[in-house]
C-alpha cells in the first residue's frame, strides 16, 4: 500500500488557481520556457492548457497498431500488467481500477478527460480521467499524458503531453534545474537558477522591485542589502503561482547556505500559513553544490506530498503515486 494522502488534496474546491505564467515567460526572455502552458482564464477548477496543440498525438486508436506495435516482442514472454488504483478524486470512485498489460499490437495508452476528439469523432484515449467541469472537460480534448512498455528495459514510462491539467508525480527529492515545475499545496511553483553576475545580467533578475523575499544565509534581508553582498555564489529563483501566492517571487543565495523551509508553521522562512493543504514543513530547498527540495523536514514527510511536473519519461515504480486533474492514483503491478 502507498503512503496515506489527504483526501482533500484532490477535492476541486481547494485546486490551485490558474498558472498565470505569462509574466514569467515574458522576463526570461530568450531561454528555455517552463513547458508549453499558458494561463487558462477561468475561475473553474484550474488547469493547464498549451501554446500550440500537438497534432502529432492526435491519433485515431484504431490505427495505434501500425505506431506503437512492438513486434520483436517474444509472444511467448510474459509481461507484466500494469494496475492503476483511485486512491482519491473528485470525479471517479476510490479503487477504480485502471489495468494495461501489453501485447505485440499495442504498447502505448493515452489517458485524457475526454475519449474522442470530439463529439461524434474518433476515440483517441484508452481511459478518462475527467474533471468536474464539463466545460473545461470539452475544452481540453486530447491526450493528457501516455503510459508505454519498454520491452528493451522491460518497464512502464510515463510523460505529460501538456495538454489539460498536467500530470505530476510524488517525490521525497527534486534535483532543481532551469524551470523545472512542481506543485505542492494548493501552489505550483517554477525555479531558475544563475551565477554570479549572471543574476543582474538575466531580464528575468532585472526587476528586483518584485521579489517578495531575499533570503542569503539562511535569513532573509532587504533588497540594498542583497544588492551589496558578494557576487561569487549561485542563485535560485522561485516563482510561486495559485492558491494565496500571487505570482510571488523569491531569491535565494548559495553563501553560507542554511536550509530553507516552506510550509504553514510561523518559522518557514517561506510561509503561506492559510494554504490549508500544505503541512506545517511542506519542504526543505537545500543547497550542497546543487539545489535541491527534499520533502517535508528532517526525515518526516509532507501529509500531501511534493509533486514534480511529468515533462521527461519516468519510470514508474511500484507503489508510485501520480496526480492529474483532482485525481491521485497508485501504481502496481502484477
Amino acid at each position: 500500500m502507498g503512503e496515506q494522502i489527504s483526501k482533500d488534496a484532490c477535492n476541486c474546491t481547494d485546486s490551485p488557481q490558474y498558472l498565470n505564467t505569462n509574466n514569467y515567460n515574458n522576463c526570461i526572455n530568450q531561454q528555455q520556457t517552463i513547458s508549453h502552458f499558458d494561463a487558462l482564464n477561468t475561475n473553474a477548477n484550474d488547469q493547464l492548457t498549451e501554446k500550440k496543440h500537438p497534432q502529432s498525438h492526435q491519433v485515431d486508436l484504431q490505427q495505434t497498431n501500425k505506431i506503437s506495435s512492438f513486434s520483436h516482442m517474444d509472444q511467448q514472454g510474459k509481461v507484466p500488467i500494469l494496475v492503476l488504483r483511485v486512491i482519491a478524486s473528485a470525479t471517479l470512485e476510490e479503487n477504480q481500477i485502471f489495468e494495461f498489460q501489453p501485447n505485440s499490437q499495442q504498447n502505448v495508452i493515452y489517458f485524457g478527460c475526454k475519449y474522442k476528439n470530439k463529439k461524434g469523432g474518433y476515440q483517441i484515449n484508452h481511459f478518462k480521467i475527467p474533471s468536474v467541469d464539463n466545460k473545461l472537460n470539452k475544452k481540453n480534448r486530447g491526450q493528457h499524458f501516455y503510459i508505454k512498455y519498454d520491452h528493451k528495459s522491460e518497464s512502464f514510462k510515463i510523460k505529460d503531453l501538456g495538454i489539460g491539467f498536467g500530470c505530476f508525480f510524488k517525490t521525497n527529492e527534486i534535483k532543481l534545474q532551469n524551470n523545472t515545475l512542481i506543485t505542492l499545496g494548493q501552489m505550483y511553483f517554477t525555479t531558475q537558477i544563475c551565477y554570479g553576475q549572471d543574476l543582474i545580467k538575466l531580464p528575468s533578475f532585472n526587476n528586483l522591485q518584485d521579489v517578495k523575499e531575499f533570503i542569503i544565509s539562511g535569513y532573509p534581508c532587504d533588497r540594498q542589502c542583497f544588492l551589496s553582498i558578494e557576487r561569487d555564489q549561485w542563485y535560485l529563483r522561485i516563482q510561486i503561482y495559485g492558491g494565496t501566492a500571487k505570482d510571488d517571487v523569491y531569491i535565494l543565495g548559495s553563501k553560507n547556505y542554511l536550509p530553507v523551509t516552506i510550509g504553514r508553521n510561523i518559522d518557514c522562512l517561506i510561509r503561506y500559513y492559510d494554504d490549508v493543504l500544505l503541512s506545517k514543513y511542506q519542504c526543505t530547498i537545500l543547497f550542497d553544490g546543487q539545489w535541491k527540495i527534499i520533502d517535508g523536514i528532517q526525515g518526516k514527510s509532507s501529509t500531501n506530498g511534493t509533486w514534480l511536473y511529468l515533462k521527461d519519461e519516468q519510470t514508474l515504480t511500484e507503489n508510485m503515486m501520480l496526480k492529474t486533474n483532482n485525481t491521485i492514483m497508485e501504481v502496481n503491478f502484477k
